[in-house]
Parts: C-alpha cells; structure tokens; sequence
C-alpha cells in the first residue's frame, strides 16, 4: 500500500509541475485514480488475510487501524482538488 501511496505522490507532483498545460495534467488524475483502485483491492486482501491468520484482538486492531489509515491517505490523494 505504502509503494501505491508513493506513486500517487509522484503523479500529483507530476500534475502540479505541469498545472500550466491542461493536456499534459490530464493523464495524471486518471493514474493516480487507478492506483487508488488497485490500493483498494491490496487493502481488502490485507483486511481478509488478518482476520483468517491473526488471532491477538490486540494485534488485529492495531494492523486493521494502521490499513484503514493507508487506504484513507491513498482515497485523500486521490481526491482531485477543485482547482484541477
């Protein structure tokens, strides 16, 4: 999840760098829409994983928090702004 995060930040940088030239910038929210996708679906699987292997109560809430914040991040970053 933290290497799909990093790549969203590569395209929002990338976006902001060439904000100047509408064409240029519209392949970026579509890129980074489709990491959010695939960020998504890793998450599920994580989710289904922890609960079918981890049997600590204390251990399950700590990594299913620490998922929901990842997939939080990833669904903000691809959150177009408004200016776009």
């Amino acid at each position: 999840m933290g290497e799909f995060l990093a790549k969203a930040g590569v395209e929002i940088a990338a976006a902001a760098r060439s904000a100047g030239g509408l064409r240029a910038a519209e392949a970026s929210p579509a890129e980074i829409h489709r990491l959010e996708n695939e960020g998504d679906r890793l998450t599920r699987t994580a989710i289904g994983e922890l609960f079918s292997t981890v049997s600590d109560a204390s251990e399950l809430v700590k990594w299913k928090d620490i998922y929901d914040l990842l997939e939080a991040t990833m669904t903000l970053a691809s959150t177009p702004p408004t200016s776009w």
